[in-house]
């Protein structure tokens, strides 16, 4: 039997020859290389980021045991944190193969091959055989991610830089390279939006009122930008400023907004920063005098009077 060390030394050889370049297997086309998201956006130095980078509709019957790319970015406006392995190739080791065989390498600073001021991040995933040098179904196919890259923000906005994909390779058991296309990301860094707000939900509580009552109005306010502010809501009553409140919130926080007004006998138009209701104070019906002290007794007084008059005909009638 041959040792596991023996076949990762192999595993070596052939990722230098991927490194070397090899022929081109003409069947099954389709595959991707890409990185996701497509578009980051930060807003200021000093903020990270990660992106995957992922294989996409691969063709299990090419047979592929190893992938590999490289990300280049700009020093001047990225720097490299850190990488994560993916889980893609992991779900398809069977059989009696070895594991997965991750190398990655992120230092290569003054490299004549790379663009002034630009490094990349070169990562090489690869299925390790078993003890007989063999790979077996089920092949890696479908779509997953391969590797998590995650960046820091040295620039100052506003200003892009592509995240691009270069010595991509998809290697399959005969050695040979299966066809496949690429897609480059773009980070953008920008200027945040400023604060903004949205007043919405408006409540009166009640709507008819009794003069003085207290009448509680209320709003929702959010902050829509991307940076804290403030914002001054202001009630209206009639067309005419009745109170106006502060708030201050961070992005995307919202707050509840109240006033509280008693009123005299009328129709009160509300406006709260373009939100509109009709608030209506009433009089209040007046509550009737009791009656006098004899009127309360008339109708008992009646009843009596009734009863002896039956009393003094039923009398009457038997004599």
């Amino acid at each position: 039997m041959r040792s596991g060390v023996l076949w990762v030394s192999v595993a070596l050889i052939l990722a230098s020859a991927i490194l070397a370049g090899l022929p081109v297997e003409t069947a099954a086309q389709g595959a991707t290389i890409e990185v996701q998201p497509e578009h980051v956006v930060a807003h200021a130095a000093g903020e990270t980021f990660s992106v995957d980078i992922v294989v996409k509709d691969l063709d299990p019957t090419v047979n592929t045991i190893g992938i590999q790319f490289a990300l280049v970015y700009n020093l001047s406006i990225l720097e490299f944190v850190e990488y994560k392995n993916g889980t893609f190739m992991d779900q398809f080791v069977n059989n009696g193969e070895q594991g997965v065989l991750n190398v990655e390498k992120h230092d290569f600073i003054g490299d004549p091959t790379l663009p002034e001021g630009h490094n990349k991040v070169f990562f090489m995933t690869m299925i390790l055989p078993d003890e007989d040098g063999k790979w077996h179904e089920p092949f890696p196919g479908g779509s997953g991610t391969l590797c998590t890259i995650t960046f820091k923000v040295v620039a100052e906005s506003p200003v892009s830089a592509p995240l691009t994909l270069s010595e991509t390779k998809i290697l399959n058991v005969d050695v040979s390279e299966v066809p496949h296309t690429t897609k480059d990301g773009l980070f953008e860094l920008v200027a945040p939006r400023p604060a903004e707000f949205s007043v919405s939900n408006l409540k009166v509580s009640p709507k008819e009122a009794k003069p003085g009552e207290t009448v509680t109005i209320s709003v929702d306010v959010t902050n829509v930008g991307e940076t804290s502010g403030s914002y001054t809501v202001t009630l209206k009553l009639n067309g005419v400023t009745e109170a106006t409140k502060e708030v201050t919130l961070d992005p995307g926080a919202s707050t509840t907004v109240e006033f509280t007004v008693s009123k005299d006998v009328g129709t009160y138009y509300i406006e709260v920063d373009g939100l509109a209701e009709t608030l209506r104070v009433v009089a209040a019906t007046p509550t009737p005098p009791p009656p006098p002290p004899m009127m309360t007794w008339l109708p008992y007084i009646a009843i009596i009077i009734v009863i002896v008059i039956a009393v003094a005909a039923a009398v009457l009638i038997r004599r």
